[in-house]
């Protein structure tokens, strides 16, 4: 599970106790939500790819911060696709979207 592999990122990045790690999951997960909102919002009002880029950007960020740079990867092939292949940019910003949720 993701959220699992944040917390044992964390615990092993920063050598934090439990209530410390789980402060910061907390907080991390509402950044992702953030991010979430905003690259849907960007992909569903007008799709304009400058938008899209920079969310799919700062979901990036947010991701590698969690421990989780499969999935930043994929918010990186969004930022690079957009302009030039925008439905398989589509196509990985809705897969993302999906295993995300399970956070």
């Amino acid at each position: 599970m993701l959220r699992d592999k944040t917390q044992h990122y964390y615990e092993r990045e920063f050598q934090l106790g439990p209530e410390d790690v789980e402060e910061l999951v907390a907080a991390a997960e509402a950044t992702l939500d953030d991010s979430l909102t905003d690259l849907t919002a960007a992909f569903t009002e007008g799709a304009d790819p400058a938008r899209i880029k920079d969310a799919a950007h700062a979901l990036k960020g947010n991701l590698m911060n969690m421990g989780l740079p499969d999935h930043a990867g994929q918010a990186l092939r969004i930022e690079q696709t957009i302009d030039s292949e925008p439905d398989k940019a589509r196509a990985v910003y809705e897969a993302l979207l999906s295993e995300l949720m399970t956070f």
